[in-house]
């Protein structure tokens, strides 16, 4: 007992420090026509069947007792051939209003890295949600950053890898 109690002294008087930066360095990304994504846009929730893995995953999403914490969720899977690496993702995102549409667009990094926008506009949607199938295939096995954006601000949303494929829809 007498050692518990030396050890919790201890950790109270020797807080543990974590040396990170103040700030983060911003990465500067240029769009990149050399890979051309595949999307499909206003997909319905019938486009994946329960039953199947990306069904269940997105029967899951649309759950009434999901984390309000987050308006979209993810579903991305890779698959690699030779020293190309393609990343197929789901992406539901539920916004609430009506009429909303994306647009993809794919950057690549200063260092060699990419980055996904798909931002959401007022559009022909008449769902209170967007799903979205999204797929590139880049010459780097390192996942690009996914960035979803409405009315100028970055839309939080939980991330899952798939082990198996995600069926094309649309």
């Amino acid at each position: 007992m007498l050692l518990l109690l030396l050890g919790v002294s201890y950790f109270l008087d020797h807080p543990i420090v974590r040396n990170e930066p103040d700030t983060y360095e911003t990465e500067a990304f240029v769009p990149s026509g050399d890979n051309p994504v595949t999307y499909v846009g206003n997909l319905t929730t019938d486009a994946c069947p329960v039953g199947t893995p990306t069904g269940d995953w997105l029967a899951g999403c649309a759950s009434p007792d999901r984390d309000e914490q987050f308006d979209a969720y993810v579903l991305r899977h890779e698959a690699t051939v030779g020293e190309s690496t393609t990343y197929t993702y789901l992406i539901y995102y539920r916004h609430g209003e009506n009429g909303l549409v994306a647009t993809p667009e794919l950057f690549s990094g200063e260092s060699g890295g990419y980055r996904i926008d798909l931002t959401y506009v007022k559009g022909e949607s008449t769902a209170a949600y967007a799903l979205s199938y999204l797929s590139v295939t880049l010459p780097t096995s390192e996942a690009p950053r996914l960035r979803l954006v409405f009315d100028d601000d970055t839309v939080g949303f939980l991330s899952t890898v798939a082990e198996e494929a995600i069926e094309a829809v649309g």
